[in-house]
């Protein structure tokens, strides 16, 4: 059994296809970054003091597996330890 040489234009032609096969993954509207564009705006009578005057508001954004934790949590423990009330959900968290 004598086996026959590829030819190169063949073996060209096969990896050209599987290049594209394998960069088709990246290509996914799925992928792991995402940008996320915020705007965000607030009245001049934001969040009160004793006296009346605004004070600054805490913004804090949380990717998460699956929503469940974070809607059953409550305020303080989100406020206070959320790594621990949203884990293991949590995946990355900023406050701004």
């Amino acid at each position: 059994m004598s086996r026959r040489p590829i030819p190169p234009a063949r073996a060209l032609a096969m990896l050209a296809v599987l290049a594209l096969l394998a960069g088709c993954s990246t290509l996914s509207p799925y992928s792991r970054l995402t940008k996320l564009d915020l705007a965000l705006s607030a009245g001049e009578r934001v969040n009160p003091d004793l006296n009346g005057r605004p004070s600054p508001v805490v913004v804090r954004l949380f990717e998460l597996k699956h929503p469940v934790a974070f809607e059953n949590a409550d305020f303080f423990s989100l406020y206070e330890r959320p790594k621990e009330t949203l884990d293991p959900d949590l995946v990355t968290s900023e406050e701004l």
